[in-house]
């Protein structure tokens, strides 16, 4: 499926599990999301984001400097539609 498939942002919820850590393209990608019908993105990430401290990781656990971080704040900062991160 092409990225700009009209089809794939026919929704109000979209479900995303990105594989690929590209940061430009993650930017590309809320830039179509913004200008669609779109009003939520369940992004699912991994928990990974997470310091490997042999302990258990909550959300005020302190998070690795990786392109993953990055593309999560993408998200949440963005404007025109809401965004959740599940970890």
């Amino acid at each position: 499926m092409e990225l700009t498939s009209s089809s794939f942002f026919d929704s109000s919820i979209l479900i995303l599990c990105l594989t690929n850590k590209n940061i430009a393209l993650a930017k590309h990608l809320i830039t179509l999301i913004e200008n669609s019908p779109v009003q939520k993105v369940i992004f699912v990430s991994s928990t990974s984001v997470y310091k490997s401290e042999n302990k258990t990781a909550t959300e005020t656990s302190p998070l690795v400097d990786s392109p993953l971080v990055d593309i999560e704040r993408l998200f949440v900062k963005a404007s025109g539609f809401a965004a959740t991160i599940v970890r």
